[in-house]
């Protein structure tokens, strides 16, 4: 999808304070999803980072990101929390891997 310069900055700036209303229901999903991913795990759309507490240790986390001001969230995240984590600059549509490349993939709140 593509979109203006300024709709991702806003998207970013704004999405931790829009989120925070559901954040308690989605919770139990990012248990269910990043706290059960194991070994080199892809998580699609990572935004902000929203999913990192979540992941277990030994977790080699590579995420892709379309959006750049999403990205530099995620990095600081990742930066705060001591995660092992990489970002893409690519879409879930179109992976820059090879085939079994991964052991876990992840995704929340992006499809």
């Amino acid at each position: 999808m593509e979109y203006d310069k300024l709709s991702k900055r806003l998207f970013a700036a704004w999405y931790d304070l829009l989120n925070s209303g559901v954040e308690s229901r989605v919770i139990p999903y990012r248990r269910l999803t990043a706290g059960l991913s194991l070994g080199r795990t892809l998580e699609i759309g990572g935004g902000t980072g929203a999913n990192i507490p979540f992941y277990p240790p030994g977790v080699r986390l590579i995420t892709v990101e379309p959006n750049p001001h999403m990205t530099c969230r995620f990095i600081r995240t990742s930066q705060e929390s001591h995660a092992d984590a990489t970002v893409v600059s690519a879409i879930g549509e179109n992976l820059p891997f090879a085939d079994d490349t991964f052991d876990s993939v992840v995704t929340t709140l992006t499809l």
